[in-house]
């Protein structure tokens, strides 16, 4: 009896280890074909031993960012390869490292597109280094505020910004040092499509018009805005014009304090210093907006 149980245990065990072993074979062939998983020799082949930002943004549709955060023996393999490459130097408890983020994240969605690739230079890199991670490294740059933003090109430096920045900031400079003039898009308007967005507009130019529109009995006035803004903007194309409709964004209106749309208003140093709502932003010409943006940018309003 026990010769005949201990047979039937033997049994049921090799049985369960045969299952056991089948699954993990047929769960790593599901895994590598699903690209969830990869065989030692083909990930250090298709990843590991190719740079980073290679594969980086065709994977950003898995990740939170295309920009890629860097060490030092990666950020001189990039800038040695000689393509155009924007590195932020940052720390995690910075605040003004923090607004810059969904700018750089931008900007790196651009460059990813492929209109910006070069015959015979890698693609255009945004990258990030931890300060406080490699502190050699951001003293031998000579990062003395964070955030820094240090532009290469063909393996050199060729500019520079300290401190929180915005989008426009980041693309004209990166039009003007790395030769990407496709960047500099002319004088059209900022499309906002969050309250992220919109904060960080505020807070990151030092002058900000903000055309706020909305749907269903708002929509014939806010069209009218919107003609407004556009003639205003084929006058004025250094400032920075932006739109956004609240119809799609809960809780903007009672954020921005409005008592009726559509709304145009004017920010000087992250400040609200002009704001017009209904009638009065539905009916307000090219000429009068342009005098309040040239009175705030001159520091005449308070």
């Amino acid at each position: 009896m026990r010769r005949q149980n201990s047979s039937a245990w033997q049994t049921l065990q090799h049985t369960l280890g045969a299952i056991i072993l089948y699954g993990l074979f047929w769960g790593t062939k599901q895994a590598a074909f699903l690209g969830l998983a990869t065989p030692g020799p083909v990930y250090k082949g298709v990843l590991s031993g190719a740079p980073r930002h290679q594969w980086a943004c065709r994977l950003r549709s898995l990740q939170r960012s295309a920009v890629v955060e860097v060490g030092p023996a990666e950020l001189e393999a990039s800038i040695r390869g000689g393509g155009a490459v924007i590195l932020d130097i940052f720390a995690i408890w910075c605040g003004p490292c923090k607004l810059l983020e969904p700018a750089l994240d931008k900007l790196a969605e651009q460059l990813c597109d492929g209109k910006f690739d070069r015959d015979g230079f890698p693609s255009p890199q945004v990258l990030r280094m931890d300060s406080d991670l490699h502190p050699g490294k951001a003293t031998e740059m000579r990062a003395e505020g964070l955030p820094t933003v240090i532009f290469f090109n063909k393996g050199v430096e060729v500019g520079r910004l300290e401190g929180a920045v915005g989008l426009r900031a980041l693309e004209d400079n990166a039009a003007r040092l790395l030769g990407l003039a496709e960047l500099s898009g002319g004088p059209t308007g900022v499309k906002l499509n969050s309250m992220e967005d919109v904060e960080l507009s505020v807070q990151m130019e030092d002058v900000v018009l903000l055309g706020v529109f909305g749907g269903g009995q708002y929509e014939q006035e806010s069209a009218a805005l919107d003609a407004t803004l556009q003639l205003l903007q084929s006058q004025v194309g250094d400032q920075l014009i932006s739109t956004v409709d609240a119809s799609r964004l809960p809780g903007l209106v009672r954020s921005l304090q409005l008592g009726g749309l559509p709304a145009v208003v004017l920010f000087q140093d992250g400040s609200k210093v002009m704001q017009l709502e209904g009638v009065d932003a539905a009916t307000v010409t090219a000429d009068e907006l342009q005098e309040a943006l040239e009175a705030a940018r001159n520091g005449l309003v308070s």
